[in-house]
């Protein structure tokens, strides 16, 4: 019942969190506009060539397909193109238009040439099913630049009542790494603190000792996660990460739409 209890308080918290901090949410209407004109800019073709040779798909037995579709997903609002992990984006939109590939044999190297000219067929079936239906897409960007990090370690007597409860909601293995269990920890925290999961592997190894496999004691975590969080807060300070995510609205509306009516959303980072 006490375990209960302590996952209740930190759940609780957690929500607490994740209101201290909103950020501005920008409603775009895509319609097709951005894309035609990002497709038909001067830069078109270098920026997917640049794109095609970071994939290195000429050199890979990736077929063309899977070669658009990773090209797809380097394109973001700001060229008009709607989130494609998103799921039903993916299977009414960039599903279809994939469909319109007339050369896709994985047995045989991708050329520049046919990428290009392929890329543009799947850009195309994509704008007019934009220009057909247009979605709305809800666009937030968030700037980690290691505040919420700073913010949490100002505290050191809630800090230690955050860690406190982190220590007792996870579950104490003896045969686990300390690493995994700092993870763990980490993600735990992850949204008090605005901390980008990318950084933790690292810092984790920066301040572990080389036991990994005894046991960490209450104390020793919290100083421990102290030295860690405040490595990623410095190192946040000096290279900030911008976040930015879509959520799509639920179902594609047409022009005499009003904006302001209930919004269903499904998000997409």
């Amino acid at each position: 019942m006490k375990d209960k209890q302590v996952n209740i308080s930190f759940q609780k918290l957690l929500k607490m969190a994740s209101g201290l901090k909103k950020d501005d949410v920008v409603i775009l209407r895509l319609d097709g506009e951005e894309l035609k004109e990002f497709s038909q800019s001067p830069s078109f073709d270098s920026q997917m060539l640049s794109i095609f040779n970071e994939m290195k798909c000429n050199n890979s037995t990736e077929s063309l397909n899977n070669c658009i579709l990773i090209a797809l997903e380097k394109l973001t609002v700001d060229h008009g193109m709607p989130p494609v992990s998103d799921s039903w984006v993916f299977s009414n939109v960039v599903e279809p238009a994939l469909q319109s590939v007339s050369r896709d044999d994985k047995f045989v190297p991708v050329s520049e040439e046919i990428f290009l000219e392929e890329f543009r067929k799947v850009v195309n079936k994509i704008l007019k099913k934009l220009q057909e239906k247009p979605l709305i897409i809800a666009h937030s960007e968030t700037n980690i630049d290691g505040s919420g990090i700073k913010t949490l370690l100002s505290d050191k007597n809630e800090l230690i009542k955050i860690l406190e409860l982190v220590w007792k909601d996870l579950t104490k293995d003896e045969n686990q790494k300390k690493s995994v269990f700092l993870r763990a920890a980490l993600d735990r925290i992850s949204g008090l603190a605005e901390l980008p999961s990318c950084y933790a592997s690292d810092q984790i190894d920066a301040v572990l000792n080389a036991n990994e496999t005894e046991m960490l004691k209450e104390e020793e975590f919290k100083e421990i996660m102290t030295q860690i969080l405040e490595k990623i807060m410095q190192q946040l300070e000096r290279n900030p990460i911008l976040i930015t995510s879509n959520s799509m609205v639920h179902e594609p509306m047409n022009s005499s739409t009003n904006l302001n009516s209930p919004l269903s959303l499904s998000e997409s980072e």
